[in-house]
């Protein structure tokens, strides 16, 4: 438990000194000359990043017919920034106040309700970024800020509701208490299990608008991914599928050896996209690779993408993979 304790406090030492790679200003026609209101773009195409793998089928041409008859999402976008406009509500929780912001699709949405995305934010690393970004912000550029963001519109753009809970302040920063003392080995009967119970049961209940409760999914970066892992392991029949930026296995933790079988994870485990920086200081790819082996062992359908120039962060590809995976599952 101290050797765990000890660990996690150097981790954010080092999160809070790096600031991931900035990303550079969107090329001419990502962002426009004049503050408008227009239907969120498509993300970048993967093809131009030379150290990118193939992200698989072409967001504009989705295969879900649901989200291929979702009417664009209405952003606002300036030269240097972009706003999705979320809404905000909180829930309270045993007397804690947790908030969750989210945007459904502009239009009608489909017979059963909009298929919902949880993504989850990095340690420090604001939940606002799901939904806003901004060239001038130092924290907006960190880990990839601007592709997180792509992903959020086109996930938008293609018919998929997004909610990006907040995690709580705790020492040392604001991070989910996944791999973290004593919650790691008893996460259950944590703070944040009491959330995403209660997050689960607003989702069914309408709360953040009609909703499909059959197609949930979770993505996240570095702490955001291992709660993403953290839910298929303890809600497997509740998500379709998950995806994870520069994470691994819900107890891992960073650069420290990730212990993790195919004993420790649900036979239904659901499908599993990993995505991971070859570069990467704060989560090495051999951390990610080891859950991808008891993925394999476990018979869960997953897929290790890596881009070879990348540290901790979302790359230009990732839109394209997580979108791609998100309408095949």
């Amino acid at each position: 438990m101290l050797d765990r304790t000890l660990a996690f406090s150097s981790i954010l030492l080092l999160l809070s000194a790096c600031g991931g790679q900035d990303d550079p200003l969107p090329e001419d026609g990502d962002l426009m000359a004049a503050d408008e209101t227009v239907d969120a773009p498509k993300a970048d195409d993967p093809a131009d990043d030379p150290a990118a793998e193939d992200p698989g089928a072409d967001p504009a041409e989705p295969e879900d017919p649901a989200a291929a008859a979702a009417p664009s999402a209405d952003c606002t976008v300036g030269w240097t920034y972009v706003d999705c406009h979320p809404n905000e509500t909180t829930l309270t929780i045993d007397g804690d106040d947790r908030e969750v912001l989210w945007r459904v699709p502009a239009g009608e949405p489909p017979e059963g309700g909009w298929p919902v995305v949880l993504a989850f934010h990095g340690t420090n690393d604001p939940a606002s970024k799901v939904f806003s970004w901004s060239y001038y912000s130092f924290i907006d550029q960190s880990y990839g800020g601007y592709y997180q963001l792509q992903t959020t519109r086109d996930l938008l753009d293609a018919g998929f509701a997004v909610l990006a809970p907040k995690a709580r302040l705790l020492p040392g920063g604001i991070y989910w208490d996944t791999n973290i003392p004593p919650y790691a080995d008893n996460w259950s009967e944590g703070p944040d299990a009491a959330f995403m119970d209660q997050l689960l049961l607003e989702i069914a209940a309408g709360t953040f608008g009609p909703l499909d409760t059959g197609r949930q999914y979770a993505m996240g970066l570095s702490s955001g991914a291992y709660h993403s892992s953290r839910l298929a392991v303890a809600y497997p029949d509740q998500f379709r599928g998950v995806a994870l930026q520069s994470g691994s296995y819900a107890t891992c933790i960073s650069a420290f050896p990730c212990e993790v079988e195919a004993a420790d994870l649900p036979a239904n485990h659901p499908p599993t996209l990993l995505m991971a920086g070859s570069l990467d200081a704060i989560v090495p790819l051999s951390t990610t690779e080891a859950y991808e082996d008891a993925l394999v062992d476990n018979g869960t359908e997953s897929t290790l993408e890596v881009v070879s120039i990348a540290g901790h962060q979302w790359t230009s590809s990732s839109p394209g993979w997580v979108l791609d995976w998100f309408q095949t599952h």
